[in-house]
């Protein structure tokens, strides 16, 4: 399906832990990191999702920028955005 979800709006000590369990296993190319930015502090954010949520391995890359290249890669490319040195990453 085409649905994704982006975590912007929401601290990871909030998230719910339904939400968490599908972003670490089922649901985990549909996921994709999303900050608020500059509402909260990117750092703060960051911090957050290191020290308030447990990661499955393998899942930080794709929630912090593969299934954002994955899911929007091709908008940025015909935008003009050369992805050349990010392609190799997904």
């Amino acid at each position: 399906g085409n649905v994704y979800r982006e975590t912007s709006g929401i601290l990871p000590k909030y998230l719910p832990e339904r939400i968490g369990h599908d972003l670490n296993t089922r649901l985990k190319a549909k996921f994709m990191f999303g900050s608020e930015y500059p509402f909260f502090p990117l750092e703060s954010v960051l911090d957050g999702w290191e020290k308030d949520f447990t990661f499955r391995e393998g899942i930080p890359p794709l929630f912090f920028y593969k299934n954002a290249l994955n899911i929007l890669g091709d908008r940025f490319e015909n935008a003009g955005t050369d992805l050349s040195e990010w392609k190799s990453l997904v």
